[in-house]
Parts: structure tokens; C-alpha cells; sequence
């Protein structure tokens, strides 16, 4: 139960939990009055992952290993998939969809190929929804690779 302050407005923290919630909020006039008004909001907890790269500075035809790990404790972290993307031509592209391991912890290993080279990329990491794992879509924060 919440009262509002003297201007009608009051507000909430609720725990957030892993995956997809739903939240109802209903209201009376009085104490004892009977519910006015019920409105109910949906909350999608994003899944994350760390990401991070061997070399941030490549030459044409080296490999460079992307790797990282999700982020929370709650569900299986075994075998889900999660997709590297690259930003080019002005959207984000998927060029390798990686699975993790039973920690959580997952690698991809890329080699640049000509015409890549004298250009900045930036790179992402995407957890995908899966059955096991109780997150929506999320993304890690982006790292950039100079090709040489």
C-alpha cells in the first residue's frame, strides 16, 4: 500500500527480477472505498553481456578473438546463443552467433579479409531470448577494432 503526498503523487520501487513481469497498480479514492481505476504495465528485464577484444588494432588477414560472459545469475546460462554484430553501412549485422558454455562465458575468433582495411568498426554483443534464459534482448556495450 502506497499513500500519495499532499499533491496526489506517490511513488514505488519494486525489486526487478529476471525476464518478463507484470505489474498492476490499482486505485481508491478512500481507504475503504472500492478499487477506481487498475492499470497494468508489462517490465522486460534486458539480458547483458560483457564483451571485449584481444586487439583493438588489426592488420588485414590477422584474427582477433571477441569474447565474453552474461551478466546475472538467475536461469541456465549453458547454450544460449549470442550474436556479434558489427556496424556497417549504417546498421548493425550479425557475422557470428557463438553459444555459451556452462558458465556463462562464450569466444568467437574473426579474421579481417581485404578490403576491410584503413576503417574503424565498431562491434556488439546480443544475448538472444532462449527458453532456459529468462531475459528479453539486450546488448553489451560496443567495442571498436582499427583495421589496418
Amino acid at each position: 500500500s502506497v499513500l500519495t503526498d499532499p499533491d496526489g503523487k506517490w511513488s514505488l520501487s519494486v525489486p526487478i527480477a529476471p525476464g518478463t513481469a507484470r505489474l498492476a497498480v490499482s486505485y481508491k479514492t478512500h481507504a475503504r472505498d472500492t478499487v477506481a481505476l487498475t492499470r497494468t504495465a508489462t517490465i522486460h528485464v534486458r539480458g547483458r553481456t560483457t564483451l571485449v577484444v584481444d586487439d583493438k588494432s588489426s592488420r588485414v588477414g590477422q584474427k582477433v578473438t571477441f569474447a565474453g560472459g552474461l551478466v546475472g545469475k538467475t536461469g541456465s546460462r549453458r547454450n544460449v546463443t549470442v550474436s556479434l554484430q558489427v556496424f556497417n553501412v549504417g546498421r548493425w549485422r550479425t557475422f557470428a552467433n557463438p553459444q555459451t558454455d556452462a558458465r556463462g562465458k562464450w569466444k568467437q575468433t574473426y579474421r579481417f579479409t581485404r578490403g576491410q582495411s584503413g576503417k574503424r568498426y565498431r562491434f556488439r554483443a546480443r544475448p538472444r531470448v532462449a527458453g532456459t534464459y529468462p531475459y528479453s534482448s539486450g546488448n553489451s556495450p560496443t567495442v571498436r577494432v582499427r583495421v589496418r
